[in-house]
């Protein structure tokens, strides 16, 4: 049995039953059952941790995913308030645990809700209850005969189908042919599993020693029939928690993931911007916070490494091995809403994001490898577009002059640290993650801001904004 409340009258209902015990779907399929008798469902299927790994489940990694699964069907369903007054939300989650002694331990508490609320910055109050054992998961029973499969290395990251993770997987196979690669995939629709799926055969033609795909299905049924949160921060901790037990069942101590630096520390895009309207999901002190939560419940030190961190999209893409696989490019996405809910193509292209993609890919001479699946063609000329649609070039216009004015000072980090506190908080976790010395780090990140102000500079939309604007 599971709760979920909300501190603000919700069109949803404000209370969930959670029900761990009914078979259904690929695995199983929970029940959400609200206050006025509306029954949900969602489903998981992680069959492939077994499938692909000869690894069985053990119990207290089967309760980290079942506990991922649930908090981000909380998230999802709290539907957070319009203004900055009812942006806070209070989430009472009870979730049906195996191990309930190892998960009500104060030391798993305080390590599962400071990611959460780092990632959300809500308050979070999880309660764990007996879950019931007679229906265990395909991957808690399902033996395999090939337990031991890799023989040399293994290198487990993330692969989200995105341009990043596609580039920085590409890169670290050219680097380290004789390796084992395991790219473990959270996959929340068919279209971004079938992206995924593509991607996977053209990395295969590096010759890696070994590629595994390992992909785990998470979706969440009538879906349309009940306003959601669009923000769904913990997105975040339920891919890393996937990776996470992945990378333990393939007897790996690290999950890598590559997400170029500016994305991944996301500076804000405008001076209102409240903080928790920017992603966390791979920020350094996420991955900190991950770290210490996984190597509490494995009981030896395990870490998130982003391999990317101090390059931005363009210098990713700049990679020989990405211009190996030139026709792999237009199979990445990169919009906020991928994919888009229309027939046609399937990113918007002019969100942040998008934005990023397209600017990265044309200082890495790349862009005649990219010219379509895009709503919006960023390179129209700008009257074509509505003032909507030129908000993302607005937004990252403000946030590279602001950029430019810190880095001009005579001590650049300083000021960027002044115009952008947050980054003090990132540096601080990059020291401890990489073991450098701090001013090694910092100026690393002042080398990478001024590639992306360069960058900015090149990309023609950035002429879109009107010169009384651009002071603004």
């Amino acid at each position: 049995m599971s709760h979920l409340h909300s501190n603000k009258g919700l069109q949803n209902p404000d209370q969930y039953a959670f029900d761990f015990g009914r078979p259904g779907g690929a695995n199983y399929a929970t029940a959400f059952e609200g206050k006025d008798g509306l029954i949900m469902h969602y489903g998981l299927d992680d069959a492939e941790i077994s499938g692909q790994l000869g690894a069985v489940l053990p119990a207290h990694l089967a309760d980290l995913i079942d506990i991922a699964v649930a908090t981000y069907m909380s998230d999802r369903l709290a539907v957070r308030g319009a203004d900055a007054s009812d942006w806070h939300r209070s989430v009472q989650v009870t979730i049906p645990v195996r191990r309930i002694d190892l998960w009500n331990s104060p030391e798993m508490q305080h390590a599962l809700t400071g990611v959460l609320e780092f990632l959300t910055e809500d308050d979070w109050h999880l309660r764990f209850c007996q879950r019931p054992s007679q229906f265990p998961r395909v991957a808690e029973t399902q033996h395999h005969l090939f337990g031991d499969q890799f023989a040399g290395p293994v290198r487990v990251s993330l692969f989200s189908g995105g341009l990043d993770s596609f580039a920085g997987t590409a890169a670290a196979i050219a680097t380290e042919p004789q390796s084992h690669f395991v790219c473990v995939s959270g996959v929340t629709n068919q279209r971004q599993g079938e992206r995924q799926r593509q991607q996977i055969r053209c990395l295969k033609r590096l010759e890696p020693a070994s590629l595994t795909h390992v992909r785990m299905a998470c979706w969440l049924k009538r879906a349309d029939e009940v306003r959601q949160e669009p923000t769904r921060r913990t997105r975040g901790f339920l891919f890393l928690a996937l990776g996470a037990v992945a990378a333990l069942s393939a007897r790996a101590d690290r999950l890598m993931l590559y997400e170029n630096g500016i994305g991944a520390l996301n500076l804000p895009y405008g001076s209102a911007e409240l903080g928790v309207m920017t992603s966390r999901s791979v920020h350094p002190q996420t991955l900190d916070r991950m770290g210490a939560l996984i190597s509490l419940l494995a009981g030896h030190e395990f870490t998130f490494r982003n391999g990317a961190v101090f390059q931005t999209k363009a210098m990713m893409c700049a990679d020989p091995a990405l211009r190996s696989l030139l026709d792999a490019i237009p199979l990445t996405f990169s919009c906020d809403a991928f994919p888009l809910r229309r027939k046609g193509p399937s990113q918007c292209g002019v969100c942040t994001s998008c934005l990023l993609r397209r600017l990265a890919l044309l200082n890495a001479n790349l862009q005649h490898n990219d010219t379509e699946g895009y709503r919006y063609d960023v390179y129209a000329p700008a009257n074509l577009l509505s003032d909507r649609h030129q908000r993302g070039a607005l937004e990252m216009h403000w946030q590279v002059a602001r950029l430019t004015a810190a880095l001009s000072q005579d001590n650049a980090w300083a000021g960027l640290v002044r115009e952008f506190p947050g980054l003090a908080v990132a540096h601080q976790s990059l020291v401890g993650q990489l073991v450098l010395p701090a001013a090694n780090v910092a100026e690393e990140l002042v080398s990478l801001y001024r590639h992306h102000c360069e960058e900015w500079n090149r990309f023609p939309p950035s002429s879109w904004v009107p010169s009384q604007r651009k002071a603004a």
